[in-house]
């Protein structure tokens, strides 16, 4: 279809669409400091950081992509972590997957930083699978959906940086710190709650670094990793000055 057929219409539609789910982003991210214990000045300041950043007006404005799909649906899993609704949590991540797959190493930090027990972590992934599943069951006979799901070259861009050793093994690097990180996660109990919230913030930052520092992108993805970063700008004591 030539671009030029469109009508205002469709394209004030579209814009308008994604700008709405970017101001409940904000929304969320206001509700998740509310749930951590922060005021209500931190929390709507938090929020309008987000708003405001470059990173995140330069993907959701100039670039004009559905990112921000995941965004919210990875937003609301986080949510719904931090109120102990291992449900939702799940299933909304479980969302999140059906539009990017960045959601999955977000979730599994998440997941067995809190859940040691074996048989809850198998509960909770399966509850995750199930968005991807329905929407593999409905489309699977479509070849469309095969080509632009599984044939969809950006996906190798994560694992494109590879450490070559000496015996003809590739490494893959982005592959190889996250699992260390998983492992120190699962391993690492914090039982103060406020030093908790702050790890799992860290952890989170460190891994949206990492998807982004190790591997090849498009620039509209980087929205992904925008609330990550100001969380984990938030939460750091000298943050404090600019709220009173």
């Amino acid at each position: 279809m030539d671009g030029s057929n469109i009508g205002l219409g469709v394209i004030y539609y579209n814009k308008i669409f994604t700008t709405l789910f970017y101001i409940a982003c904000a929304i969320i991210m206001y509700k998740i400091c509310k749930t951590i214990g922060f005021d209500d000045k931190k929390s709507k300041i938090t929020s309008f950081l987000w708003l405001t950043t470059p990173i995140a007006i330069f993907s959701q404005f100039i670039f004009g992509q559905y990112d921000i799909f995941t965004v919210f649906f990875t937003l609301l899993g986080v949510y719904f972590y931090f109120k102990n609704d291992d449900f939702k949590f799940a299933l909304f991540f479980g969302i999140a997957l059906t539009f990017k797959y960045f959601a999955a190493f977000i979730f599994i930090i998440l997941l067995i930083y809190r859940e040691k027990n074996i048989i809850k972590t198998i509960k909770q992934c399966a509850i995750f699978i199930i968005p991807f599943a329905i929407e593999l069951l409905i489309y699977i006979s479509d070849s469309a959906f095969r080509e632009g799901v599984f044939g969809f070259g950006a996906n190798s861009f994560i694992f494109g940086l590879t450490l070559k050793t000496e015996y003809g093994m590739n490494i893959k690097i982005f592959l190889m710190f996250w699992i260390f990180i998983c492992g120190y996660t699962y391993f690492n109990e914090v039982k103060n709650k406020s030093e908790n919230e702050k790890y799992i913030f860290y952890y989170l930052s460190l891994v949206s670094f990492m998807l982004f520092g190790l591997s090849h992108w498009h620039p509209q993805w980087i929205i992904f990793i925008t609330p990550f970063l100001v969380f984990g700008t938030v939460i750091n004591k000298k943050y404090n000055f600019l709220c009173y």
